[in-house]
């Protein structure tokens, strides 16, 4: 039964069936003058006799050297959030380990199906980036988000072309904002919309965070053409106004700079910035589709006329070319004639009609290129290898993530297939159409961050050239301390007084009495303090995996010794 306490109503509803103190109890019940069930007699065991079987699998012994993967100069990012495609499909940029990266398709190894992934330029190379999309008929310029704890969101808008950061500085209230996008406009003078989020678990609601929505406003973009000045790499927005209170996942326009399509996990909606507003502020908008249960939703416009009402309603489906929704991980395309009702993948008669599984594995962060012809979606994948015939040599490796990709009209192959295939939804048929690219992003470490910096501070200090081979800026030393090794069990042994530990690039290098201390080192005095090595908790629960902020959970676990957590 678990740790938990599990009961279940026998079939009359005249009893409840309990286990508590490593028994089956029968309690029964009967029914008050309000019509509550309630205790009626004392609880009586059930008596029975079971059979378990116990069979305990080898365990498994990972082969990763831990200490080779977190001490290299580079690791590679395996986690991606935040994809967008230009108007063609031909880009697409996504958020990697809190760095914007460019991929472009065009520079694909057709034999390995791997891409050259690029790291957008930026004003702070140290910051935190999120929140990336392409200025639409300028697919040389991506607008994101820089983060910081103490000054929130700014944007950027990076030039892939030139390889240089424009810093938009003015105008924008300090606050919290995501999915800046900008129109689909001719010229360098464009209509930007973006969210103002409200404060989060990590965050609080503070004044700076207040007033969520969806805003718009004017911005005049940089120019293509020639080298532009210190002062011509700012920019400002003007005219901002809120056009709704709703706070959706992300937003694009459609129709020039009139209508803004905004994304929910389980609606796609669309706002007439060129209507009237009510009276509470908000423009005229109407639901295009829906989800049942979704938990990501993707839509392609068709035309959209003008939106009469002020009330939020249901549009007609011809709105919508097509519908993706993830749904129970895997995910499914929709024409726009079935959005009359909640989309939904349960299997049989509640199926929508015309449903297509598209996804091999499952898959996460929809997006359709700018002209709707194709679909993307990250996934990323663990592959099991038998090494003999016994399943006791069974490993896992991860590879990936890939980006995968469809264009949507090769599902007019698989029509029969997707019709005769109430379960899967014709993925059989599906999936050789699937286009899958494995992708590349490395990031500076950790380890080699920390020397950086280390370097970086001597080299202000001494305000001189350092040596870095006699420095040894990058190295820490506590003296003084209570050590607890923890290397032999024996507490005679792995408790070492007086200790010293000496860490070099975040990599522990020595542990004992009567070390020698570099010279340049930076010192610690514990004064008699423990030193202990860092807890691993195997059953951690923490918030905040989706917010920029830092993490105050994160830092009081650190704070209180747990340098590893299992979610």
């Amino acid at each position: 039964m678990g740790t938990y306490p599990s009961f279940a109503f026998t079939p009359a509803d005249d009893a409840i069936v309990i286990w508590a103190a490593g028994s089956l109890w029968r309690v029964p019940l009967a029914v008050n003058k309000d019509g509550e069930r309630i205790g009626n007699g004392e609880p009586a065991k059930i008596l029975f006799k079971a059979t378990i079987e116990k069979r305990i699998a080898e365990t498994r012994i990972s082969e990763t050297d831990l200490l080779k993967e977190e001490s290299r100069d580079v690791q590679r990012i395996r986690v991606f959030k935040e994809l967008a495609v230009d108007e063609t499909g031909s880009n697409a940029v996504f958020r990697a380990g809190g760095k914007t990266v460019h991929r472009s398709f065009a520079t694909e190894d057709a034999s390995t199906h791997k891409t050259g992934e690029k790291l957008v330029p930026v004003v702070l190379q140290n910051a935190t980036y999120y929140s990336p999309s392409f200025v639409p008929h300028m697919p040389n310029l991506v607008i994101h988000v820089r983060w910081s704890d103490i000054f929130l969101s700014t944007f950027e808008i990076a030039d892939l072309s030139r390889g240089m950061a424009f810093e938009v500085s003015s105008g924008l209230p300090l606050g919290r904002y995501d999915s800046p996008v900008i129109c689909e406009c001719e010229g360098l003078n464009r209509h930007i919309a973006f969210i103002r989020r409200g404060g989060d678990y990590m965050t609080g609601h503070v004044m700076a965070t207040a007033n969520p929505g969806i805003y718009i406003g004017t911005l005049t973009l940089p120019s293509p053409f020639g080298m532009p000045t210190a002062t011509e790499r700012t920019f400002s927005i003007k005219d901002i106004r809120r056009v709704s209170r709703m706070t959706p996942k992300r937003i694009k326009f459609v129709d020039g700079a009139s209508k803004l399509l905004a994304h929910t996990t389980r609606t796609a909606s669309v706002i007439d910035i060129s209507g009237e507003p009510d009276e509470n502020g908000d423009y005229p908008a109407e639901t295009l589709a829906e989800g049942k249960m979704s938990t990501e939703f993707a839509v392609t416009p068709r035309m959209l006329n003008s939106v009469k009402s002020s009330a939020h309603m249901r549009t007609a489906p011809a709105k919508v070319g097509h519908a993706a929704f993830v749904d129970f991980f895997q995910i499914y395309v929709a024409d726009g004639t079935a959005v009359d009702k909640p989309l939904w993948s349960k299997p049989g008669l509640n199926a929508t009609r015309g449903l297509a599984r598209v996804s091999l594995d499952g898959g996460h962060d929809l997006t359709w290129s700018g002209d709707g012809s194709t679909l993307f979606w990250f996934l990323g994948t663990l592959v099991l290898n038998f090494r003999g015939s016994r399943k006791a040599n069974l490993h896992a490796t991860c590879v990936g993530p890939y980006l995968h990709s469809l264009k949507i009209d090769q599902l007019k192959h698989c029509r029969s297939a997707i019709q005769g295939d109430p379960s899967t939804f014709g993925i059989d048929c599906v999936r050789q159409y699937v286009n899958v690219t494995e992708v590349h992003v490395y990031h500076q470490s950790e380890s080699r961050r920390l020397s950086d910096d280390a370097f970086d501070v001597a080299h202000r200090e001494e305000k001189g050239e350092v040596d870095p081979s006699q420095n040894h800026a990058d190295i820490l030393v506590i003296i003084n301390a209570t050590l607890v090794t923890m290397a032999t069990g024996s507490e005679a042994n792995d408790i070492v007084h007086d200790g010293t530990i000496i860490i070099q690039g975040g990599v522990i290098q020595l542990v004992g009495r009567g070390l020698v201390v570099p010279q340049g080192a930076k010192v610690i005095d514990a004064q008699g303090g423990v030193v202990v090595p860092g807890f691993v908790d195997v059953h951690a629960h923490w918030n905040g995996a989706d917010t920029v902020a830092s993490s105050w959970e994160q830092l009081a676990f650190l704070a209180y010794g747990c340098t590893t957590m299992h979610k």
